[in-house]
């Protein structure tokens, strides 16, 4: 989330959870990210984090994937880290 405000230049960003889920020492969770471009077009993405924690508490390893809702072809890597 945090790439595709700073790839938006001075961006708005919202997210809203739509469901969040445990299992044993696994995290799953489901949010859209609405974004607004500098420009003022928008970017409505559908994002699913799947992450195992280490035993600290903090992430070992995460895994994101992005189903983009509405948004130009050329928005469609806006999540991506490079």
């Amino acid at each position: 989330m945090m790439w595709a405000a700073r790839r938006a230049r001075r961006s708005a960003t919202a997210c809203w959870p739509c469901s969040v889920s445990t299992s044993g020492s696994r995290y799953a969770d489901r949010h859209t990210a609405h974004i607004t471009k500098t420009y003022g077009s928008t970017v409505s993405m559908e994002v699913y984090v799947f992450a195992d924690p280490a035993p600290d508490g903090r992430v070992s390893r995460i895994e994101e994937t992005t189903l983009m809702l509405q948004g130009a072809d050329t928005d469609r890597d806006i999540g991506s880290a490079r």
